[in-house]
């Protein structure tokens, strides 16, 4: 693997990012070595599991505070529900759902309606419920809506706040409806469903998630819903991926002039191989500074339409997914999974 990064720019300001950089090459090299330790037979399951975010809303109008959206993810850890950027976010996650025996697609439909339920039900003993919006039309979208208990919430907007490509445009809509999209913090509005899709092997890995950069702009479109920000119609369909582009781009103008692909969105190839795709992942900043959790850190901030990720690496069920993020939170449950559903059907068609 080629050992110069882009983000070595960054090292003046982040001298931590070298000692992170090295880990992180050493972690991706252990995995190039020994590939084939995530062979699974044929007939292996092919499980999937979907991750499902929403915005949630009070009765009065007002998004859910923090400190209600933390006790109640932190009450309920049996749900296995995460907090998110936004502080009135909640992310619930299905069990892995075997998709090779029979009756496997119902399964997971029923499993993302009780999820879905569950979170529903939970959210009227505080007077609120979700938002049922790829970008939520009336959370502040300037700082203050932000989570403030976690340090990546804080450490990795600021980042690219303070790294933002100076002379981009500020705000996106149409006539008087503009909309400040600089701060990268406006992803805490921004609310998408998300499968992570077991892989027999490392070079299916690669093939999954090339198909699956193929299938996201159809997928998109087919699943537009947000078109909403800041209280205004942005004339997008859905606005979440024009709004990580200008937020998040931290390209110098002689990487755009070279061709350079933006962090987010989709990448400007297919891979060829994993050390191809390792290639494009050592190239983004790794921010958090944990050099134990380098790959982790790496493929957690690693924001195109679709990532490879390595679960518990080093153990005795160690595995390989590819996860597909760029569909927009849906207007019901039955159209989340049927967007799903559209998605992982054609990649493994």
């Amino acid at each position: 693997m080629q050992q110069k990064s882009q983000a070595s720019r960054f090292d003046g300001d982040y001298p931590y990012f070298i000692e992170m950089r090295r880990a992180l090459l050493e972690q991706m090299r252990e995995i190039l070595r020994n590939p084939d330790r995530f062979n699974k037979p044929k007939n292996a399951p092919r499980r999937v599991d979907m991750e499902i975010e929403m915005s949630c809303i009070k009765k009065d109008g007002q998004p859910l505070d923090e400190k209600t959206r933390n006790d109640l993810v932190e009450t309920h850890k049996e749900m296995s529900w995460q907090k998110e950027l936004g502080s009135a976010q909640i992310e619930i996650m299905t069990p892995p759902i075997d998709l090779s025996v029979s009756g496997g697609l119902n399964t997971l439909k029923q499993s993302m309606i009780n999820e879905t339920s569950a979170l529903v039900s939970v959210l009227k003993t505080v007077d609120a419920f979700p938002v049922r919006f790829g970008s939520d039309p009336i959370v502040e979208i300037d700082g203050r809506g932000r989570t403030t208990s976690e340090d990546r919430y804080r450490l990795v907007p600021d980042f690219h706040l303070k790294n933002r490509r100076q002379g981009m445009q500020a705000t996106i809509g149409i006539g008087n409806d503009q909309v400040r999209v600089d701060n990268p913090t406006v992803v805490v509005a921004m609310s998408s469903i998300q499968f992570n899709l077991d892989c027999h092997s490392v070079s299916e890995a690669v093939d999954l998630l090339n198909r699956c950069i193929v299938i996201g702009p159809y997928t998109i479109a087919l699943g537009a819903n947000a078109n909403f920000l800041d209280g205004k119609n942005t004339g997008f369909a859905d606005i979440r991926g024009a709004a990580w582009e200008i937020s998040h781009d931290i390209r110098t103008y002689s990487e755009l002039l070279r061709g350079v692909s933006a962090r987010s969105g989709p990448p400007n190839r297919i891979f060829s191989c994993l050390q191809d795709y390792f290639m494009d992942v050592y190239d983004q900043p790794s921010i958090l500074n944990d050099p134990d959790r380098a790959l982790a850190i790496a493929s957690g901030l690693y924001w195109r339409d679709t990532r490879i990720k390595f679960l518990y690496l080093g153990k005795e069920k160690e595995q390989i997914v590819v996860e597909f993020r760029p569909v927009s939170l849906q207007p019901n449950v039955f159209e989340d999974y049927a967007m799903m559903a559209f998605a992982f059907g054609h990649v493994l068609g």
